[in-house]
């Protein structure tokens, strides 16, 4: 199958669609992580009531270090997720780009 010009701009398009992509992952993923590793730490048992305070701090005890675990992986998997995007894009904008330029010479 001979690639043709306007293949080359289809993978270029494809390309900056993954680049938006990679961006919003950059960008929320790891706020995300941020957000749930710090959940707990904003509740504090004792502004409730008696009888909830015991229960409260035996969940922050329980949930809070998983809960920061669990955003930190969040963070890292944002930071891989995004980085592997980008990467992907990257190449798809180069046979895009070589796409075009080679069926430009064959005219």
């Amino acid at each position: 199958m001979k690639l043709e010009r306007k293949h080359g701009i289809g993978i270029m398009a494809l390309s900056c669609l993954i680049l938006t992509g990679a961006v919003l992952i950059f960008i929320s993923v790891p706020d995300w992580g941020n957000f749930i590793g710090s959940y707990f730490q904003g509740v504090n048992p004792d502004e409730y009531s008696p009888q909830v305070a015991p229960l409260l701090s035996t969940w922050k005890s329980l949930f809070s270090p998983l809960l920061a675990q669990v955003g930190g992986y969040m963070k890292a998997a944002g930071i891989f997720g995004g980085c592997a995007l980008s990467i992907m894009g990257l190449i798809a904008m180069f046979v895009g780009i070589n796409i075009v330029r080679q069926s430009a010479k064959s005219i």
